[in-house]
């Protein structure tokens, strides 16, 4: 396991992290675990089932995670389900997960959220962060309400899980375009679970992992504070950045306008639908009828 703690003590992690969320080295070799495994007298199509060994075309296996450091992924009742794993050299893919299996499905787990969200009761707010890395970075200097999802968009099994213990979810996605539009597609599926959504804005160039290591919990906490609703958030970067022409205005339309189609609550979708009126300065009436017509065309 030598390479894998050389890359978490690379990454700065303390040993109760390390500890904590029982991190490990899957090596090189091709079937290391299918030995281990076959010694400990384990029917191996259960490891096969569970996502850890792949069969041979000739029969036999060989072991999914190979050369990996290994994020063990638990359900909310501490047990393994499954594990991501990341390569430490520049193959791909950069990260593999568990493929889906009777007792591990992305869309509805979220990595931390076991041992968090007694935090995330206490602090009556959850941050949803885009890695396991953030998740222990944030951990390691002492702030325990954070979760990530496995490599895939948020859902409404993510959401609905996170609102069983808080009214408020903080959304930290990278700086980019595609963080930012990650953001906007996952405003109605917050809406329609009744949770109010911010999102944080890191500098650019910027991760939580990255952050909180160089500037430390208090200015993590410090921006934590200055998180804005995420609405306003996709609306002021899309205008600031010289939208508010004709033509701007109408690209913003075609982007929104089916994120708006989405709210199940007519009531949200008239609010939403008179911010947007105000902001563009384009008649509610006009794009009340844009809206219809989405929901209309239907998927």
């Amino acid at each position: 396991g030598k390479k894998g703690k050389e890359y978490f003590n690379k990454r700065l992690l303390k040993s109760e992290t390390i500890s904590k969320f029982k991190l490990g080295y899957a090596l090189e070799g091709w079937d290391g675990l299918a030995g281990f495994l076959s010694k400990k007298q384990v029917d191996l199509k259960k490891a096969e089932q569970a996502g850890l060994l792949i069969p041979k075309k000739n029969g036999g296996y060989y072991d999914r995670f190979r050369g990996r450091v290994i994020f063990p992924i638990n359900n909310m009742e501490g047990q393994v389900v499954g594990f991501g794993g990341r390569v430490l050299d520049d193959s791909l893919p950069k990260y593999l997960n568990t493929p889906e299996t009777p007792i591990f499905h992305k869309g509805e787990l979220l990595y931390g959220l076991d041992s968090a969200y007694k935090y995330i009761r206490e602090n009556g707010r959850a941050v949803i962060v885009e890695g396991y890395t953030d998740v222990l970075a944030l951990n390691n200097h002492g702030f325990y309400a954070a979760v990530a999802t496995l490599g895939t968009a948020l859902t409404s099994n993510h959401i609905r899980k996170l609102k069983g213990f808080t009214t408020e979810v903080v959304v930290i996605f990278d700086s980019d375009t595609a963080g930012k539009d990650a953001a906007m597609k996952s405003l109605p599926l917050f809406l329609n679970e009744g949770l109010s959504a911010r999102v944080m804005v890191l500098p650019e160039g910027d991760d939580p992992d990255s952050f909180i290591n160089r500037s430390g919990l208090e200015d993590f906490l410090k921006n934590l504070e200055k998180s804005v609703p995420m609405f306003d958030f996709f609306m002021e970067s899309r205008l600031s950045g010289g939208d508010r022409n004709i033509s701007g205005q109408v690209e913003i339309l075609k982007e929104i306008l089916p994120v708006l189609s989405e709210i199940t609550s007519d009531l949200q979708r008239s609010v939403y639908i008179q911010n947007l009126s105000e902001k563009c300065g384009i008649s509610e009436t006009i794009i009340l009828e844009e809206v219809r017509k989405i929901i209309d065309k239907g998927p």
